[in-house]
């Protein structure tokens, strides 16, 4: 298993192809066109979009994107998507590369928090009052954050707050809730990030 910075001359089509493989929600599916618009914020500001590709045997097998903010030290989670779900332990292999390896580059950028949406189901939420989530179990890097619900946009709804409504894109019309969620680094590990920087 292979964790590597998208390329866009060699992956582009590669990643579309794979991205047209993934379902959103039920029985659907990214549009070529939705593939294309999300890649092409990869490879006109390639300063504030990074992709990360896993690969196994040859084969993309998930991605994971983040996307810088411009004006305050933090940036998105975005484009995390898998083709490992039916081997959990290859997922969760995988899942700790692309992780570990953007939190890595964010941290070095001094950018200590981060924020991502999901499909809201009660797990998810449950976990989130615990100020923990899943995927901690097996990210480590993830551990040196405290987590928090930030918003819950209701199915078929925008909020007054454009920054939140961009975490819509693809799933306006879905018939479930959207949590946006933010993970902001733990102080005392802070403290410590500060000195290196």
């Amino acid at each position: 298993m292979q964790c590597r910075f998208f390329e866009p001359k060699n992956d582009k089509e590669l990643v579309i192809d794979f991205w047209t493989s993934q379902k959103l929600w039920k029985d659907q599916y990214y549009s070529r066109e939705l593939a294309e618009l999300l890649i092409g914020k990869y490879i006109d500001h390639p300063k504030d979009h990074q992709l990360y590709l896993i690969f196994l045997e040859d084969k993309i097998v998930m991605t994971l994107g983040g996307k810088k903010w411009n004006s305050v030290p933090y940036y998105s989670i975005v484009d995390f998507h898998s083709h490992l779900k039916n081997s959990i332990i290859q997922f969760k292999k995988a899942a700790e590369l692309a992780w570990t390896k953007l939190v890595e580059t964010m941290q070095v950028d001094g950018r200590h928090s981060f924020y991502w949406a999901i499909r809201e189901y009660d797990l998810a939420t449950e976990e989130i009052f615990k100020n923990k989530i899943q995927l901690q179990r097996f990210i480590p890097i993830l551990n040196n954050y405290n987590f928090n619900i930030e918003c819950i946009i209701e199915r078929g709804k925008k909020t007054s707050y454009p920054l939140y409504n961009t975490f819509l894109i693809g799933y306006e019309n879905e018939d479930f809730n959207i949590v946006i969620k933010r993970a902001t680094l733990k102080p005392e590990l802070f403290k410590s990030q500060i000195k290196k920087n």
